[in-house]
């Protein structure tokens, strides 16, 4: 079967209990890659003798793949933290330190 009369070809899929359609095997791969319709839908077209789960045909199966995902460039590396003079428990330190100079003495 060529590409274009595979595309032109009538598609159905039941939904709901109901069938749906007809659609191109194109927008039926979106139907199901979407998961609008799950792989195991029934579907049906015209030379086929009954229905049957669309995962089990391979024509759907070719419609049925996602788009390549887009390729994103890593980002450029980055430098390493700079440390807080004294280490990193010098600024808990010094806050300690003034909370003790304005907090006033509990009387024992």
């Amino acid at each position: 079967m060529s590409g274009g009369k595979r595309s032109a070809a009538a598609w159905f899929y039941a939904a709901g209990g109901q069938p749906r359609g007809p659609i191109s095997v194109d927008k039926l791969g979106e139907v199901l890659w979407t998961g609008a319709t799950p792989a195991h839908t029934p579907v049906w077209r015209e030379g086929m003798a009954d229905w049957t789960t669309a995962e089990t045909l391979p024509e759907l199966a070719d419609a049925a793949l996602p788009a390549p995902a887009p390729t994103v460039e890593a980002p450029p590396d980055l430098p390493p933290p700079i440390a807080a003079p004294g280490g990193r428990h010098s600024r808990c330190m010094s806050q300690r330190r003034v909370l003790r100079r304005r907090l006033p003495t509990a009387p024992r």
